[in-house]
């Protein structure tokens, strides 16, 4: 049922043939179901401590080559086909998983194919034998997007399958929407399946725990915690990005037409309701639902009038949806270009701004702001009689490593992106503005970051904060860059409009709304079974905190907010080893990079990584 709740309808068994009762619910409730043997050798791959995948099918010290093991091998395909061949849901016999291609997968594709013609045959390692034509699918794991377009463009009749992909550990995956518009692309393309279905954990005391945590010698550590789902089956938004990939409709809106296009296979659309709604600033001012006659794999174009309002603050979008019941199967989000209604002028006219030692004070109608000069960094944002931050804000790049950076961190703690420290070369003060000159560097390394602040303010007490940063060519990437501003632990209450109301990142975000919300940072946390990076969300216009202290940018902006630091996440390897940092920790930022799934899948695309060599950031802090 969750997966049906997540347009998931292809399963493959990995690596074994499943409960019987599962093919029967599988054939009741309408699954593809690629059926695996007990076939795997991955302890006599490893047994002399390097990985070998049996490519010499002639050696016959190899399970799959090995006379020995010729009918142990047959039985377990046999055994299968014969069990579940009745079953209407199986459409692929796999002939198991990772074990090379020795003389006995010869012997089992023919055997399967005298046995059944009617189903697909699957063996991803048959690509280590040129993809014979012994079986019937291409088959490949965790391909990046190059070589599956490159794969679509060739000559190869047969279909193209990802067997395993966008791997789904911790928070994650963030790449898989990228896989649907290229499988949407090219028929021959048929899809994949990702990896995993749920996290695997022992809970003792309440708490997630993975290998390594009982004492046992070999172990693979958090890597069984791995899946689409929570080990309690709830969803994340890893999970909302699968379902929002697998929709089956999709509609397109020129400004006078909705198109609405069925990708079902065998359903019209008049079997759900079609629901819009218009919404302006956060508040829905015109919808209805009905229902669409679109019949499978084809659109249709309506003519579809908004009664738009003429201006507007923060934004306007068209949303639709296709639900079943209360239940959202499909929706789209379209932004519309209203007007944005007029900004208040500002003056600089009564501000002051007066320097005391390595402070500079900053005055003006109900508010008292203090700048240290030495620091770079505000200590003090006074409105009225409440002091609205806690402790000095910082410019930083360091984000508590996800699973999917298990290889990239190296490169992070050996920049030392975690202990940055920044220098200030000089404070310059003219009429109503602060600029810096500094630098931000690893501890013990060359300076990354060359930038030039600026803070200029106004009378209303709003601070324009505009920062442009030089990186040095030798720095590869970023894993974030952004201010972080500390309150107190109690403001924790906030309102933002922008990309959510779950986590959203550049590489995952096709399953959040642009929206007005509420939250807090106990509701951010995201309880990954080892804490890590999590609470984004992007194309954020504005963020307004309970005490009154709100950023916005018109071009947007990502934020967080946590009880937690990034150095607090990152030191902890599970949930009970993490310690409020009592402050709530809100991150103001340029960028964030993408999440991916290069914990088992491909390096993350260049286009969600933080590569570029300058950095222009802008933004605005205001008081109420």
């Amino acid at each position: 049922e969750q997966m049906k709740e997540l347009n998931v309808n292809c399963v493959r068994t990995s690596h074994y043939p499943p409960s019987p009762r599962f093919i029967e619910l599988c054939d009741e409730t309408g699954f593809y179901v690629m059926d695996e043997a007990d076939i795997e050798t991955h302890g006599f791959t490893n047994r002399d401590g390097l990985w070998k995948n049996g490519y010499d099918s002639d050696n016959p010290e190899w399970v799959v080559s090995n006379p020995e093991w010729k009918s142990a091998m047959l039985e377990r395909v046999t055994r299968m086909a014969h069990r579940d061949k009745n079953h209407s849901c199986v459409i692929s016999w796999s002939l198991g998983n990772e074990s090379g291609w020795g003389y006995h997968h010869d012997m089992l594709a023919d055997w399967v194919k005298g046995f059944d013609t009617s189903r697909l045959l699957h063996y991803e390692r048959a690509n280590q034998v040129a993809n014979t034509p012994r079986v019937d699918l291409v088959s490949y794991m965790y391909s990046d997007l190059k070589f599956c377009e490159n794969y679509a463009k060739g000559h190869d009749p047969r279909p193209f399958f990802l067997c395993e992909y966008s791997h789904a550990m911790g928070n994650g995956p963030g790449d898989v929407c990228d896989y649907w518009e290229l499988f949407y692309k090219y028929p021959n393309l048929i899809g994949g399946c990702v990896w995993e279905w749920t996290d695997h954990t022992v809970i003792v005391d309440g708490v997630c725990k993975y290998g390594g945590d009982f004492g046992e010698l070999t172990h693979d550590g958090n890597f069984c915690a791995d899946g689409l789902t929570f080990c309690d089956r709830s969803f994340k938004a890893g999970s909302l990005e699968v379902k929002k990939a697998y929709q089956n409709m999709i509609t397109y809106f020129n400004g006078e037409y909705l198109t609405v296009e069925n990708r079902f296979d065998f359903t019209n659309l008049n079997k759900y309701d079609f629901r819009y709604e218009l919404v302006c600033d956060g508040k829905v001012i015109q919808s209805d639902t009905a229902k669409i006659d679109v019949e499978p794999h084809s659109c249709v174009s309506l003519l579809f009038p908004l009664d738009l309002p003429e201006k507007c603050n923060l934004g306007c979008y068209l949303n639709t949806y296709l639900c079943d019941g209360d239940y959202e199967i499909a929706f789209n989000q379209h932004e519309i270009s209203v007007l944005k209604a007029d900004e208040p002028q500002r003056t600089s006219n009564a501000v002051k701004l007066e320097k005391s030692g390595n402070d500079v004070i900053i005055t003006g109608d109900g508010f008292k702001y203090t700048f240290d000069a030495h620091y770079a960094a505000f200590t003090s944002l006074i409105r009225g009689e409440k002091e609205l931050i806690k402790d000095k804000n910082i410019l930083s790049v360091w984000r508590a490593p996800i699973d999917n950076e298990r290889t990239d961190k190296n490169y992070y703690f050996d920049m030392r992106f975690d202990k940055v420290f920044s220098k200030v070369y000089d404070v310059n003060i003219l009429e109503n503005a602060i600029t810096v000159h500094g630098s931000l560097a690893g501890i013990s390394r060359y300076p990354f970051l060359r930038y030039t602040a600026r803070y200029e303010f106004f009378d209303n007490g709003d601070v324009d904060v505009s920062l442009n940063g030089e990186k040095r060519g030798a720095v590869v990437e970023l894993p974030r860059f952004g201010f972080e501003f500390f309150l107190d632990e109690k403001d924790e209450k906030f309102t933002y409009f922008g990309m959510g109301d779950t986590e959203t990142y550049c590489d995952m975000y096709r399953h959040g709304k642009m929206g007005l919300y509420t939250s807090d940072a106990t509701r951010e946390y995201v309880n990954y079974i080892m804490p890590q990076e999590h609470g984004n969300h992007i194309n954020t216009k504005m963020l307004t905190f309970e005490n009154g202290l709100t950023f916005t940018s018109q071009k947007g902006f990502e934020f967080s907010v946590s009880h937690y630091t990034s150095h607090e996440l990152t030191r902890a390897m599970h949930t009970n080893e993490l310690v409020k940092s009592g402050k709530t920790v809100v991150r103001i930022d340029y960028r964030n990079r993408g999440i991916g799934s290069h914990s088992c899948g491909p390096q993350l695309l260049d286009k969600y990584r933080i590569m570029e060599n300058t950095i222009n950031f802008s933004f605005t802090i205001g008081t109420k």
